[in-house]
């Protein structure tokens, strides 16, 4: 309990410092593990994803559960894990980080040295195919990720290889019809759909779907897409909404190297702004364009982002910011909301203490005067009441952990008025002797009013 109330202490304190440019930040760095996050979820490493839920699912427990035996355990089994998974999963993280790249805009740089080890095989199959007039279609992936069309088609994850395209084209094979998808270097899927353009193509009868399908494609996302003729096997590639025709196999080559090329096909800036702009378009999308099971699964994924950023952003602040607890005494006290015609029997303390948090910086600026402690009565009726102090600062960086003492006794007792009568006794032997008692005493007036509190008026 003392570790959830510790943790519940510094989150509050790091929310009640936060300013406009933490807020930025914060979205920032909540954007980026939500488009991170995403990228996990939808790749294919099942067992990364398992072992990273895992760690973190046992960091949680050690920070949150004050349980010593188990939290040297646990330091272990994450020491482990992290000296453990670039060993044993090695591929499977080159793999995971490349499309960490391509979500953010680096498949070029990425896929540069991955491309050319399928050239051989892709323009081997694309001679042959063309020697046979076997028509095909194969699309590169580039910065764009082509998700969307990979669902139209089968998912393949297969090796780029002469023989394979050469099969998946064969006329008599159910997926000759549609186009390869090749990602990084792998064919991702086969019998794909690719949207049609809606220019007019050169006026060549020649020119048929698969031509448009190219084109097309090439228009909507930044992809190579190869082309070979059935009817002429004549070589094409479109690239940029332009279909350039036809190609040796030399030129083909050139066209292939071109697009991996960085010094002719740059990836984008990587500035923030392109950062930002990028993060929030593919949350806007994931959270608008979903089903209600996926917009509720994108939507717990939002706030898991969003308590990731807010530790690590703690983390940072801690680190920039030296924080303190300190004891603050001789705060003035006051009281609030005396009802109407009652009053306090017993003065409260004139002062009292609090335990703060604040910043190294903050420290030496504060006096007990920075602090305001304050008894409400507001509602109260006569009688005992047990009244809670409330301790608060309107500096920043500072936050009242607790207030000592924390709670006050008073009574509240009803003002009356009372008239009551004067009654005068003589005691002769006191008098000098020089005076001497004529007659009965003579008041004026005979009665006298009081007013102030029941229990003193009684009395």
């Amino acid at each position: 309990m003392d570790s959830i109330t510790l943790l519940y202490n510094q989150a509050l304190f790091l929310l009640s410092n936060l300013s406009w440019i933490n807020i930025i930040d914060l979205v920032l760095v909540t954007v980026a593990f939500f488009v991170l996050l995403s990228v996990i979820r939808q790749s294919t490493f099942y067992l990364f994803r398992e072992t990273l839920a895992v760690a973190v699912i046992l960091l949680l427990v050690t920070i949150v559960l004050p349980l010593p035996a188990f939290d040297w355990l646990a330091q272990g089994i994450l020491v482990a894990i992290l000296v453990a998974t670039p060993i044993i999963f090695q591929n499977q993280l080159r793999r995971f980080f490349e499309q960490v790249a391509r979500t953010i805009g680096l498949a070029q740089a990425v896929q540069q040295g991955t491309a050319e080890n399928y050239f051989p095989q892709l323009i081997h199959a694309v001679e042959n195919m063309a020697a046979s007039k076997t028509g095909a279609l194969v699309v590169i992936e580039g910065n764009d990720s082509l998700d969307e069309i990979i669902k139209t088609g089968i998912r393949c994850n297969a090796q780029v290889t002469s023989e394979m395209l050469q099969t998946i084209f064969f006329p008599k094979t159910p997926l000759h019809d549609g186009a390869v998808i090749i990602r990084i270097d792998r064919i991702a899927a086969a019998g794909c759909v690719l949207p049609l353009t809606h220019q007019s193509l050169e006026a060549d009868k020649r020119l048929g779907t698969r031509h448009r399908a190219a084109v097309g494609v090439s228009e909507e996302y930044d992809a190579m897409v190869v082309v070979v003729s059935e009817e002429t096997g004549q070589i094409s590639a479109a690239r940029a909404g332009q279909l350039n025709r036809p190609l040796t196999s030399a030129q083909l080559r050139e066209e292939l190297t071109d697009f991996f090329d960085p010094t002719t096909h740059a990836p984008p800036s990587l500035s923030l702004r392109s950062l930002l702009r990028q993060g929030m378009r593919k949350l806007w999308l994931s959270l608008t364009q979903s089903s209600s099971k996926q917009l509720l699964i994108n939507s717990i994924f939002l706030l898991i982002s969003f308590a990731l950023a807010l530790i690590v952003w703690g983390f940072a602040f801690e680190q920039t910011h030296n924080i303190m607890r300190v004891r603050v005494n001789d705060i003035p006290l006051r009281v609030e909301g005396v009802p109407a015609d009652t009053q306090i029997i017993a003065p409260p303390p004139a002062t009292v203490s609090a335990v703060v948090q604040t910043t190294e910086d903050q420290l030496s600026t504060l006096t007990p005067n920075s602090f305001q402690a304050v008894a409400p009565l507001q509602g109260l009726g006569a009688g005992v009441h047990r009244i809670p102090i409330r301790v608060s600062s309107s500096i920043p960086q500072v936050l009242v952990l607790e207030p000592d003492p924390k709670m006050v006794d008073l009574e509240l007792a009803p003002i009356i008025t009372r008239s009551l009568p004067i009654n005068v006794t003589l005691d002769q032997q006191r008098f000098p002797a020089a005076y001497q008692v004529s007659g009965p005493a003579v008041t004026f007036p005979t009665t006298v009013t009081v007013t102030g509190p029941e229990p003193l008026v009684d009395q």
